[in-house]
Formats: C-alpha cells, sequence, structure tokens
C-alpha cells in the first residue's frame, strides 16, 4: 500500500511538471495522496493488534495523517520531544526568541517531553489545544537510562565531552554554515586536551556524535589529535565511546559533563545527580534563557578549570554537587528516577 501511494505521487507529479496549469492540478494530486496515505495507515490498524502509536518530532509534517488515522481507528496517540531545549542559536546581536517552527501535533493526545522548560513551550504553541496534554518524563535518549542510576565508583575526576559535528561536503550545501564556527570546535577540543594537563588524575570520556569516517562530516585537528593520544589511552586517562554507542553511556562514567550550547546532554548529567556544563569560550553565544545556568555556563578556560576544580574538591570530600535551584526547569520532575520507566507506565 505504502508502495502504491509513493508510486501515485510520483506520477502524479511528473504528469503535474508538463500540465501549463499544474499550481491547482498537484495541490488536487497532493490531497488525493494525503488521502491514500490515511487508507494506509487505516489498514495497517485492522492488521496490527496495536494499542499506542508513538512518534518523534523528526517526523511532523501538516497534517500528520499517521496520528490522525491511527487515532481514529481507537489507538492512543503520542509524541515524544526528544530534546532537552527548544532555543535555537544566537550569535551576538540576536534577539530572544523560542523555536518557532510549526509544529502540527494536534493529532497526538499526549506530548513527552524531558523538562518543564520545553512543556512549557509547547504549551504556549499549541493554542492551548485540549487535545494536547504535556507531559515531563525528564531526559530520553535512546539508549539505557538505569546505566546512571549507579555511582560511578572511580576516586579521580571522570569528564565527559560530548561533540556536535560539522557538516562537510554535500552536507554542508546542503544546511549551509554550521552556528559554530570551526575555530569554536578546535578551542573546544584544545581545552578539553589543556585539561588533561591541569588535572593529573582526570579521566576524559570523549562520546562524538558522528563516525570520525564519515564523508559529510569533518573534525577539527584538535578533535582528532585525540585520537592519536595512544599514551593517554593506555594509562586509561582517556575512553572512547563510539558514536552510535549507548550516550547514557559516557554519563553513566563521567562526574562532569562538558558540551556545546545548547545541547542536551548538559541537562541530563544534571537530572541524575551530576554536574552539566555548557562551554563557550569564545563567546560565540549571544542571547540566551540558559541565564539559571550561572557558573556552569562557562565563558573562559579559567572559570572551566574553576568549576572542574570545585568539583574535583567535593568528591575527594565525598560531598555530592548540588543542583542548583535555577535550573529546575531544564530536569525532570522526576529526579534523578528512570525517566524510560515514567513514560512506559504512563503510555
Amino acid at each position: 500500500g505504502r508502495l502504491a501511494a509513493l508510486a501515485f505521487r510520483l506520477g502524479t507529479a511528473a504528469l503535474g511538471a508538463m500540465l501549463p496549469c499544474r499550481g491547482s492540478f498537484l495541490l488536487s494530486m497532493r490531497i488525493a495522496g494525503l488521502y491514500l496515505d490515511a487508507l494506509v495507515w487505516r489498514e495497517f490498524a485492522r492488521a496490527v493488534p496495536a494499542k499506542v502509536a508513538l512518534t518523534t518530532p523528526s517526523t511532523w509534517t501538516s497534517p500528520r495523517l499517521v496520528l490522525a488515522a491511527l487515532k481514529s481507528a481507537g489507538m492512543k496517540t503520542a509524541v515524544w520531544h526528544y530534546s532537552g531545549n527548544v532555543i535555537p542559536f544566537q550569535h551576538p546581536g540576536g534577539q530572544r526568541r523560542f523555536n518557532g517552527r510549526t509544529r502540527t501535533v494536534h493529532e497526538a493526545q499526549r506530548i513527552y517531553v524531558w523538562n518543564e522548560h520545553v512543556a512549557r513551550w509547547h504549551r504556549e504553541n499549541l493554542c492551548h489545544n485540549p487535545r494536547n496534554e504535556v507531559r515531563v518524563i525528564g531526559p530520553m535518549m535512546c539508549g539505557d537510562a538505569r546505566l546512571c542510576l549507579s555511582d560511578r565508583g572511580d576516586f579521580r575526576l571522570r569528564v565527559a565531552a560530548f561533540d556536535v559535528s560539522l557538516p562537510s561536503g554535500p552536507l554542508k550545501s546542503l544546511v549551509g554554515e554550521p552556528n559554530l564556527p570551526i575555530s569554536y570546535h578546535e578551542t573546544f577540543w584544545s581545552d578539553m586536551r589543556r585539561l588533561l594537563n591541569d588535572f593529573p588524575q582526570m579521566v576524559l570520556v570523549v562520546k562524538p556524535k558522528r563516525s570520525v569516517k564519515s564523508s559529510v562530516h569533518q573534525f577539527p585537528a584538535a578533535f582528532l589529535s585525540l585520537l592519536e593520544e595512544g599514551h593517554l589511552k593506555a594509562a586509561g586517562r582517556i575512553e572512547w565511546i563510539e558514536d552510535d554507542a549507548d550516550p547514557y553511556l559516557a554519563l553513566a562514567r563521567s562526574d562532569v559533563t562538558i558540551t556545546m550550547p545548547f545541547t542536551s546532554p548538559s541537562t541530563a548529567a544534571w537530572h541524575f545527580g551530576r554536574v552539566g556544563i555548557y562551554y563557550d569560550p569564545l563567546g560565540i553565544v549571544a542571547v540566551h534563557n540558559f541565564q539559571n545556568f550561572d557558573q556552569y555556563f562557562c565563558r573562559s578556560y579559567e572559570a572551566l578549570k574553576s568549576c572542574l576544580k570545585e568539583v574535583e574538591d567535593g568528591k575527594r570530600s565525598s560531598r555530592l554537587p548540588s543542583l542548583p535551584q535555577g535550573l529546575s526547569n531544564f530536569v525532570g520532575e522526576r529526579f534523578p528516577a528512570n525517566p524510560q520507566e515514567a513514560l512506559l507506565r504512563d503510555l
């Protein structure tokens, strides 16, 4: 059925390209294609005895017929929002704004989000539609959150650094220039290497987002040089977690998580009783809604070093980091429980 619908769309698109008044014709064909989509999912609902339909923001379109069709067939419908924030990147001189892209989620009876920060955005941008109940469940990444519920069991300061990949080749032509320039990435990873010198007992856990073998991503020289630090790896001071591995694994192995603004692992770290830091040594970020991170939004290497020294001293004295009051909007309500169990129970 899906193949038939696809063939129908391709055929009508080709025919429309040959017609002089193809605008209204293609609109009619688009409507027909959407109708066929709905029929396909209705047949799916009859063939598969499912009770819940769950999707993610990456597949939201307007309208989202899969949810509409399955809901009409008697299934519960839900959307899982897998990001810990809704703030687009702002360079100096920018203005404060939330992510204003159109979201058609009225077909979803429930929307599951990480924290109150994301929940508030949804409530403000869904016209208070009673069909969309927003539920806060905590940091839901693709992995096993139970890994983060146990103690690190290591006397050394353990720091996880998460990468944001730079587009290259055809991908760069498609998405354009990245928000963070290559100079920022070089500085970020150079400073991670400096930390290893300044903290002789520190272990750096490196979690890349993409494979270094990717043909559509590039990596700064400072990042690639970490791959060549054989003596530090042999001494157990650098731990490499593959790009396709469980991201919770990096959190579980660390006391501190350092990320590029405004990626989500830093807020996930706080949920599990660890420290999360946004690092912006070049002052790239201007207007943002993370002022409540206070000293955990580091603008210089010295500030980052001071923050880690405080965490290291606390670990030596068995003093656990306390969640700053201002960060409560960015941490799940069930801190520090397993958000995946919360999702399954609610579903």
